[in-house]
Formats: structure tokens, C-alpha cells, sequence
């Protein structure tokens, strides 16, 4: 195993070698460490004592879940709290794969495979939600309406889910690396670095990562939300 000009790591294998690139790498630490970090959190909550004055821990805990469940209530109505697990998980992970750039990390969701597969997900969890509630019969019926000629367009927007989720994150967050890298570039050129780098670049980083990078994770969740919430009898 070794990490080859650190931007992706190399592992042979009885002669065979995997090729993982760094945003793949650095998506896969994240989700690790979440896993971690939501077991843990998980087994303060079944130790606390619903009898008893809950802990700091348990009201942070409890008041993100709260946060999460108002927000996913307006797509998702009655189901809303069934799904908290799954797209509270999806934001804190996005929210913090798109802010890896701020330690000089590349981020998971500057990469199309990984935001791919994250699309792939969601067509996924709807399509399975869709014939759960509705069945194989009524899921067919619902490509038909309102007026049968549409079935076409109604499948062909079915299918360009995962594709176009993938692409409108993969732009958003490249873009802004992007952007980045040419007003150091820029700066650099006019010798205003020393100058300017301590100065505009924390306010640029301030929208283009932390800010661009929070309403990414936010968007990304409220559209995978609603989507499902399409499938569900609210």
C-alpha cells in the first residue's frame, strides 16, 4: 500500500493493483468516521434515563433531530421522522465532504463518480419507496398520467434523476474549488499575494466553501426529500 503523489492511493493485492482516487478515499474516512461518531451518539441516548434531567449531550442530540425532522416535515408530511436517520446522515456527511477544502483536502463531491453514485442512491430509494406504496401496477399508472402520450417524458425524467442531481453538485462545488484556484493564481501574478491572502481569501473561502458548502448539503437533501416525498401518501 503506498500514496502516489497523494492525490489517490495504490493497493496490490496478490499481484493486482486498486486504484483509489482522493476524493473517493476522503469520502469513504468521512462516512467512517460519522459511523463512529452516530454509534456513539446513539448509545448516550439508550443509556440516558427518560426519567431523570437528560444530559447536555442528549438535548444537543435531541435538538439536531428536531432540526432535521421540521425541515424534512414540509416534503415528507407524516413519514417525516422515519426518515430522519437517512437524510440527517446524508447532510452532516455533504456538509463536511464539501467543506474538506478548507484543510487543503480534496472534496468527495468535486468528484462526478462519487456525487454519481450518491444520485444512483436516491433513484434508488425512491424508485423502491414508489412500488412499496404503490405497488408494480400503480407505479406503471403514475408514468401515464396525467395524459397517456406523456409516458416518454415521464420516464426519461425518472431516469435523468440521478444524472442531473449529480451534475448540478458536482458543478456547484467544483466551481467554486475553481474559482479559488484562479484568484490565488491571479494574485499570485500581480505579486499582491502577502497582501491579499490574509485579507480576501478567509471572506472568499467564507462564501465559496462554508456557505456555498452548507446550502449544497441543504439543497442536495431538501431535492432527494422531495422527490420521495412525490411517492408518499402524506
Amino acid at each position: 500500500m503506498d500514496i502516489n503523489k497523494m492525490n489517490h492511493l495504490l493497493i496490490n493485492v496478490n499481484g493486482y493493483t486498486l486504484k483509489i482516487n482522493a476524493p473517493v478515499l476522503n469520502w469513504l474516512i468521512v462516512c467512517i468516521v460519522f459511523s463512529v461518531i452516530f454509534i456513539l451518539l446513539g448509545n448516550v441516548v439508550k443509556k440516558a434515563n427518560p426519567k431523570e434531567k437528560p444530559s447536555k449531550k442528549v438535548v444537543v442530540i435531541e435538538s439536531i433531530v428536531n432540526v432535521v425532522l421540521s425541515i424534512l416535515r414540509s416534503n415528507l408530511g407524516k413519514h417525516a421522522e422515519k426518515y430522519v436517520p437517512l437524510f440527517g446522515t446524508i447532510l452532516f456527511v455533504m456538509i463536511t465532504s464539501n467543506l474538506l477544502g478548507l484543510i487543503g483536502l480534496q472534496s468527495p463531491t468535486s468528484n462526478i463518480g462519487v456525487n454519481l453514485v450518491l444520485g444512483i442512491f436516491y433513484f434508488l430509494v425512491i424508485q423502491y419507496t414508489a412500488l412499496k406504496s404503490n405497488g408494480l401496477k400503480g407505479r406503471v399508472k403514475g408514468l401515464f398520467e396525467p395524459m397517456a402520450f406523456l409516458f416518454p417524458l415521464n420516464l426519461l425524467g425518472e431516469l435523468a434523476l440521478p444524472l442531473s442531481l449529480s451534475i448540478r453538485l458536482f458543478g456547484n462545488i467544483l466551481s467554486g474549488s475553481i474559482i479559488m484556484m484562479l484568484i490565488y493564481a491571479l494574485m499570485n501574478y500581480l505579486g499582491v499575494f502577502g497582501i491579499l491572502g490574509f485579507t480576501v481569501a478567509p471572506v472568499l473561502h467564507m462564501y465559496f466553501d462554508v456557505f456555498s458548502g452548507f446550502v449544497q448539503g441543504y439543497v442536495f437533501m431538501m431535492l432527494g426529500s422531495f422527490f420521495l416525498g412525490e411517492q408518499l401518501e402524506k
